[in-house]
């Protein structure tokens, strides 16, 4: 059996070198901490609003190391998993509103 080439484990710490320190240094994402949703909105964010050059694939890297590198607290996790049972439900709350309006 051969050893794998030395650069594949160092290619999601790589990647995040390349992508993300190519608009603020490491110390913006050490400071901070979530679970694997809030990574992932900030990394949408990040490419969608501040156009970060990311592929699906290289933000699921990126999220996965930044989930096992900087965790949440629990009530950081909490907070999240919340806010995101919050915002999933608003497209129902809209449709039931709207719903009720067409019978006053």
């Amino acid at each position: 059996m051969t050893a794998p080439p030395a650069h594949a484990e160092a290619a999601p710490d790589d990647l995040l070198a390349r992508k993300c320190t190519s608009c603020h240094n490491a110390v913006r994402w050490q400071s901070a901490r979530h679970t694997s949703i809030g990574w992932w909105a900030v990394t949408s964010r990040m490419r969608w609003i501040h156009g970060a050059s990311l592929s699906w694939s290289e933000q699921a890297e990126v999220v996965d190391l930044l989930v096992a590198r900087f965790p949440a607290t629990n009530d950081d996790a909490r907070d999240e998993w919340l806010l995101a049972l919050v915002v999933m439900s608003l497209p129902l709350v809209g449709w039931w509103v709207g719903r009720r309006k067409r019978f006053w």
